[in-house]
């Protein structure tokens, strides 16, 4: 059974076709393109198998059909578009393509949709609500810098979320891998970067010195290394940029030919054609682990400073969520890059969600409910009623910690301590009236 020129499947069984082949000689033809004469080229039809219903062999090795089989003609071989007897690599249907699911696309697109949607409420919060002392203690220039990265990396997703199966062509899949890095290296560096600033500003107002620190004099480290990324990524573009490739991974031999022993898989990803991906990948993952190691030192050193003020463990922990992700996602990626494309997007799609939150969560979300709870739920709660109890009236009081005791008690507590108090300033005062009563002549 072949598919003929017609469209319809062409079948030798008896009773499959209009015509018995047992009466009808059926033959294969080579349409072969001959001389060209007053402009016109002629087209030989060439004959190089025909149906025998006696024929019990196959020349050819395959499976032969009970009744009979194809018998080349002698001398005539069917020479194939490219010239050559060889059979060529099947156009359009393919064994494996690897093609990205339907349902786990859906789920990456929608996790960056809501990644960057979150990104972007909270940053809109920010803007709008930088007056309120919570957020403004938190410096909302900085926060709002930190929203604007996490949203240009959440964002990065969308531009590898897409492959052939969606109909887009190379040139389009080709213009998207390279879009990539500039989403998400560049987007990266910016959150890292926002936060080195408040941390920095932070330090220089906590050293003590009668100065005023200016947000312009702590973003010459920010401009300098996203000045460094855009040129990397620049310079990546124009050298060697990335590509949209297939790769066929089986069903191939050495030499280009099809091996018809293993089913053909190819694998479509994007990559350079001239090792670019290292070339300039390192760098740019260099200066991403200098913005890390820059700001968790800050942190660190600002550890004790109020979290009203500056975030630092909340960062510190955000750092460690960070370098905890890529320790573990850096290398499925590396090992799934070729072999399953679910599998590579997947990891990517969960690396780029916990990355592009986690410091967003961490450092302004806790002022966001500080806001709420400050104007919607009547403030932070109340300490528990009086702790101390007045133990003498010339050694102070005595901390209890941990003990519960009613209003009504705190009071009476207090009006104890009050008068004895009063009852210390009349006996000091009877003892200097008795001092000073002989020396006026008095008694």
């Amino acid at each position: 059974e072949f598919h003929g020129a017609s469209g319809n499947n062409f079948n030798m069984l008896l009773g499959a076709n209009t015509r018995d082949p047992s009466n009808t000689q059926y033959g294969v033809y080579n349409l072969r393109p001959g001389p060209v004469e007053n402009n016109n080229r002629r087209y030989d039809a060439v004959l190089t198998s025909i149906w025998d219903e006696s024929y019990t062999a196959n020349a050819r090795g395959e499976e032969v059909v009970d009744g009979g089989a194809w018998r080349n003609v002698e001398g005539a071989q069917f020479v194939f578009y490219d010239g050559t007897t060889n059979e060529p690599m099947p156009l359009r249907t393919m064994a494996d393509a690897h093609m990205l699911s339907d349902g786990i696309q859906i789920f990456g697109l929608f996790t960056s949709a809501l990644s960057m949607f979150l990104c972007m409420a909270t940053g809109a919060f920010v803007a709008t609500k930088r007056k309120h002392k919570h957020i403004k203690s938190s410096q909302p220039e900085f926060d709002l810098i930190l929203c604007f990265g996490a949203t240009l990396f959440a964002a990065s997703l969308i531009f590898v979320s897409f492959d052939e199966s969606n109909g887009f062509s190379e040139e389009k899949l080709t213009a998207m891998c390279m879009t990539w890095p500039w989403f998400a290296a560049v987007g990266y560096k910016i959150m890292f970067c926002a936060l080195f600033s408040k941390l920095w500003r932070l330090s220089k107002v906590m050293s003590f010195r009668r100065q005023q620190v200016k947000k312009m004099q702590v973003v010459a480290p920010f401009a300098l290394i996203i000045l460094c990324s855009l040129v990397a990524v620049s310079l990546w573009t124009a050298i060697d940029p990335l590509v949209w490739l297939r790769k066929t991974i089986s069903g191939m031999d050495d030499e280009g030919n099809k091996n018809s022993d293993e089913p053909l898989e190819t694998y479509g990803y994007c990559g350079c054609e001239n090792g670019g991906a290292l070339y300039f990948g390192v760098p740019l993952g260099i200066l991403g682990v200098l913005a890390i190691g820059i700001t968790a030192v800050f942190s660190w050193k600002l550890k004790n400073v109020s979290t009203d003020f500056a975030d630092s463990k909340l960062i510190f922990f955000g750092i460690i969520t960070h370098i905890q992700v890529w320790a573990v996602g850096g290398p499925i990626l590396y090992v799934t890059r070729h072999v399953s494309r679910d599998a590579f997007y997947m990891m990517l799609c969960a690396i780029t969600t916990i990355l592009s939150l986690s410091m967003v969560t961490l450092v302004i979300w806790p002022k966001v409910y500080l806001y709420f709870r400050d104007e919607y739920f009547g403030g932070p709660p109340k300490r528990s009623a009086a702790s101390t109890i007045g133990v003498g009236t010339r050694r102070g009081n005595v901390r209890v910690s941990g003990m519960q005791i009613s209003p009504e008690t705190s009071r009476i507590i207090e009006l104890e301590s009050e008068v004895r108090s009063l009852r210390d300033q009349l006996a000091r005062r009877d003892s200097e009236r008795s001092d000073l009563m002989p020396q006026v002549g008095v008694g």
